[in-house]
């Protein structure tokens, strides 16, 4: 099975989101400007449950879940989108859904989700090329996450366990896993500031747990202050 909802990119004045499954799968693109609501032109393939990184005007929205297509209803199909238009991009290596994203056009980073069946899997992408890294230490889909693609981070999902209050960090090569959320939770929204490995903030908002379903938890995370050690001479 797959898992099909929307996913987005940008600011908080500067917003994309593309597809969905309201009422049926579709291609739509959202605009956001911090005011007002627009609809921008179709992606050019049809899913929800699709990751996506990037920002309003450079992103990648690629994998995703429509029934009857791909394997299992698992996607591979990559698309690039500028702000205006779409541009069709190398595929996904594995058909997959609910999967999560970071990082910019030339230089994101993919975990995660069905392959079919909960994967570990992380790839990296280049602006043409997708290639393997390390993988999680747990598997997840639909779970919350950001950052780039040397300081990510993911928390929460659905798990062969069930939901997951797992959190990990990423630099680049290796998951490291960190402190837990306090609440299960998968498809959150979140907010998150990823300057560096050493700096990292996130916040996950709301959520599903089920059971018993939806909950409203916001939480932030931070890195811990390191503690160094000077020899005077």
């Amino acid at each position: 099975g797959g898992v099909a909802n929307t996913g987005g990119v940008g600011t908080q004045t500067a917003a994309a989101g593309f597809g969905n499954d309201g009422g049926g799968y579709s291609a739509i693109t959202i605009e956001y400007d911090g005011t007002s609501w627009a609809t921008g032109v179709n992606r050019p393939f049809v899913a929800g449950g699709s990751m996506n990184f990037g920002t309003q005007t450079a992103a990648v929205s690629a994998t995703g879940y429509n029934p009857g297509s791909g394997v299992g209803g698992n996607l591979v199909d990559c698309a690039e989108y500028d702000g205006t238009s779409w541009t069709v991009g190398t595929n996904f290596p594995t058909n997959t859904s609910a999967a999560m994203g970071a990082g910019t056009q030339t230089a994101g980073v993919v975990w995660g989700g069905y392959a079919p069946g909960v994967v570990t899997t992380t790839t990296t992408y280049d602006g043409t090329t997708w290639s393997p890294s390390g993988g999680l230490n747990e598997a997840r889909f639909s779970g919350t996450g950001g950052g780039s693609q040397t300081a990510a981070i993911t928390g929460g999902g659905g798990s062969p366990g069930g939901v997951t209050v797992n959190t990990e960090i990423f630099n680049g090569s290796t998951w490291t896993e960190v402190g837990n959320l306090g609440t299960k939770a998968g498809y959150q929204a979140k907010g998150f500031s990823m300057v560096a490995a050493a700096t990292l903030g996130f916040i996950s908002i709301g959520g599903t747990n089920s059971p018993p379903g939806f909950v409203a938890t916001g939480e932030l995370w931070n890195v811990p202050d390191a503690i160094k050690t000077f020899t005077a001479s």
